[in-house]
């Protein structure tokens, strides 16, 4: 499959919010086919993931790749300024210049770094409680007679259920932030920036936390749950100021189906004639002009056909009900 044959199954679908998850140099030449089928346009919603929106904006960019992603909107990990961080960053940079292969740290660098000194505190506290760093061999089954899986190779610790709980129990602030974790073993009280790439940059133009949701201020600012609001100034694909609807009539979508009852009588509300010279329908009527009015309204387009329902001497409506409740196709099509 392409990318460009992606692309094209997706613009016929119904749908138009799209979340993109992929590398930095496969998600570029996404973006590029995106724009080349006009998929980068009004009506269209695309969020960028935490690492897809990480790579991207820690890297530098041409403009011309700026320009397939305009009104992209993504979320990054976000980490405050702090003399841990500036310290751990400096520190990388230093060594970094030392390598061949120097790279820029992304904030998953600086979450390893955490995640190991949060290791250590609660082994050094393990270790300080007076318990012993044991371990027994693995239960994993050999993969057959006389070999076995590499994980079969490893000792597990005996500690394990113990060391869980002194590493809940350990804090500290890291290059990331203040590091806890919550009952769940998930990292507390961590956020997210939202960015929306406009021009040549990343414009934040918000924050998320599950304790506060979503603000226009950083959640280190004072105001930040003051300030909680669902508006923030995104610029979509387009240059749309509005967010867009997010969905259309799928091109290979099927027409809403309106069922007319063959009926006598009362022809000012419903009636219907048929050409003898070529046998086209003409359904008229108060109910038909009330339907094609609202239609007017309706900001986008919608496919219909009529169907005639019932034998001349009318229909019946309990089994029109039931014809409908088990999707029975009728004949008479207009």
């Amino acid at each position: 499959t392409t990318i460009s044959g992606v692309l094209s199954y997706l613009s016929s679908m119904q749908s138009r919010v799209y979340v993109v998850h992929m590398p930095q140099n496969l998600s570029l030449l996404f973006f590029s086919g995106a724009k080349n089928q006009g998929m980068m346009t009004s009506g269209y919603v695309w969020i960028a993931s935490d690492f897809m929106i990480s790579t991207l904006s820690s890297s530098p960019l041409e403009t011309s790749v700026f320009n397939s992603l305009q009104g992209v909107i993504g979320f990054r990990a976000y980490v405050p300024e702090s003399p841990e961080l500036k310290a751990f960053v400096s520190e990388w940079n230093n060594r970094s210049s030392l390598e061949e292969s120097a790279s820029e740290m992304l904030i998953y660098g600086s979450y390893a770094y955490d995640a190991t000194r949060m290791l250590a505190y609660a082994i050094n506290s393990y270790m300080q409680e007076g318990f012993n760093i044991t371990f027994k061999d693995s239960t994993f089954p050999s993969l057959a007679a006389g070999s076995s899986s590499d994980l079969a190779q490893f000792k597990v610790f005996e500690g394990g259920p113990l060391l869980s709980s002194f590493i809940l129990r350990t804090h500290f602030n890291g290059t990331s932030g203040p590091i806890q974790l919550n009952s769940n073993s998930d990292l507390m009280r961590s956020a997210f920036q939202i960015l929306n790439i406009v021009g040549n940059e990343f414009k934040v133009v918000g924050y998320w936390t599950n304790e506060t949701q979503l603000s226009v201020n950083p959640p280190s600012d004072a105001s930040f749950a003051k300030s909680r609001d669902s508006a923030l100034p995104i610029s979509w694909p387009g240059d749309l100021k509005e967010p867009p609807r997010g969905w259309v009539l799928p091109k290979n979508g099927r027409p809403l189906k309106l069922a007319v009852p063959k009926k006598i009588g009362f022809e000012q509300f419903l009636s219907y004639t048929i050409s003898n010279a070529t046998n086209e329908t003409n359904i008229t009527g108060y109910c038909i002009d009330v339907f094609k009015e609202a239609l007017r309204h309706v900001p986008y387009t919608v496919p219909y056909t009529f169907e005639l329902y019932g034998n001349e001497s009318g229909p019946i409506y309990d089994d029109m009900i039931t014809d409908l409740a088990h999707k029975v196709r009728t004949n008479s099509h207009i």
